[in-house]
């Protein structure tokens, strides 16, 4: 697959011009000058035989989200995204109000059926993972650099975007204003939570600010790209929350008291642990769970995410007793991530301070209570998902292993040969 940038054409009013200038359109993620993770399905090519073999595009698609699906499955497979900068294409953006706010629900919808079928490409909070870079339409914050290289060296100058602070990034985030609005309006029970007040000020006129600037080249009609790039962040947010991508979405399928485990295994034909690992991991990610494989400094082989309070990491150890018999642990272990302690310890306090105020201390405490419990589930499903594939690895017969090892080192093959 390749594909290059698009342009909209000159605007014919004031509506189209403000819709160009807002966020939200068709763009590319770039991971080199040539190489891309994703190019939008209005300007690619693809060759036929690649999308026979992928099966074509998934129907489940329908809003958007089919190219990006597209994208990924071919870098899965081994093959690579191209991107060529002069193969340009118009593309016309939406003509009213109301259509562009329906595409931008609609990129909701999407970015939902794209989490279910990719959850570790999905943060916890249901925001997308993306390596490359993300180019095209206007962004929040970040100053433009020109690019001179070590004393002046550079063939040719070229402007590059700093990225953008954590202040300038939030007027694309608007669960954190959605929370301080709730604390604020909490406030009226309990006096000392009007202390976010003036956070939540300080984050609208931010917002505003930097709507304002991102809608610069809007012209005359900024003012209205200044109010579409506000209501674009939360219209998708709303797309997404009505399909069911939202942080307190259930974690996954199954649950296991989360405490530690130890599982023995043992086999009468050798494998590679890296092999029996890969397998798992394979097995996890087909029942659809979010799991991550341990770096080179980790103490750990994989991790299954449960959600944005807890999840579990697995650790294999095999011991080789001659003529290929192998005695493989694994080693299953909850884990609670730093946030669950600190909110469940920061509600605590808050609950001491709130004194005399019975109603502002059993909120706070019922809050505290959820959390720590929404935080046992999420390791207790993380749990879950990573006995589930030691159970079916314990229960696959050698031939099948076998017949899963072959397969895997066919699919390697055809990955090098592609490559």
């Amino acid at each position: 697959m390749i594909g290059g940038p698009n342009v909209p054409p000159p605007p014919r009013n004031l509506v189209e011009r403000a819709v160009a200038a807002a966020p939200g359109g068709p763009v590319h993620v770039l991971l080199s000058d040539q190489v891309a993770e994703h190019v939008p399905g209005c300007n690619l090519a693809v060759r036929r035989e690649v999308v026979r073999e992928l099966g074509g595009f998934d129907p489940r698609f329908r809003a958007a989200g089919d190219d990006v699906d597209l994208c990924w499955r071919i870098q899965e497979s081994g093959l690579t995204v191209g991107f060529e900068p002069a193969a340009m294409v118009w593309h016309h953006r939406r003509d009213s109000i109301r259509g562009y706010l329906r595409q931008q629900r609609g990129y909701g919808k999407a970015e939902a059926l794209l989490e279910r079928k990719w959850p570790e490409r999905y943060t916890a909070l249901g925001h997308a993972i993306w390596r490359g870079r993300v180019y095209g339409g206007p962004r929040w914050g970040g100053r433009v650099r020109v690019y001179h290289g070590v004393w002046g060296s550079a063939p040719f100058q070229r402007l590059y975007r700093s990225p953008a602070s954590l202040v300038e990034l939030l007027p694309s985030t608007p669960e954190w204003t959605f929370v301080l609005a709730v604390l604020t309006a909490l406030g009226g029970l309990w006096r000392p939570l009007l202390a976010a007040a003036p956070l939540l000020a300080a984050i609208v006129v931010a917002s505003v600010a930097g709507a304002y600037r991102a809608a610069a080249g809007a012209g005359r009609a900024r003012l209205l790209a200044t109010g579409l790039t506000l209501a674009q962040p939360v219209v998708r947010l709303w797309g997404r929350l009505d399909h069911g991508l939202t942080p307190w979405r259930r974690p996954g399928v199954g649950f296991a008291l989360p405490r530690p485990r130890t599982i023995p295994l043992w086999s009468e034909s050798w494998v590679d642990p890296s092999d029996r690992l890969a397998i798992l991991e394979e097995g996890c990610r087909a029942d659809g769970a979010a799991v991550e494989a341990g770096g080179d400094f980790d103490r750990w082989d994989l991790e299954a995410r449960g959600g944005l309070l807890g999840s579990a990491r697995l650790t294999l150890v095999t011991e080789e007793h001659g003529g290929g018999r192998q005695l493989v642990r694994f080693r299953v272990r909850p884990r609670l991530s730093l946030a669950g302690p600190a909110l469940t310890a920061l509600a605590a306090a808050l609950v001491l301070a709130a004194g005399g105020s019975r109603i502002a201390a059993l909120s706070i405490a019922a809050t505290a209570a959820l959390l720590t419990a929404r935080a046992v589930l999420e390791s207790g499903v993380a749990c879950a998902v990573l006995l589930r594939g030691v159970r079916r690895q314990r229960e696959l017969a050698d031939h099948d292993l076998a017949a899963a090892l072959a397969r895997r080192a066919r699919q390697a093959r055809i990955r090098v040969a592609r490559a």
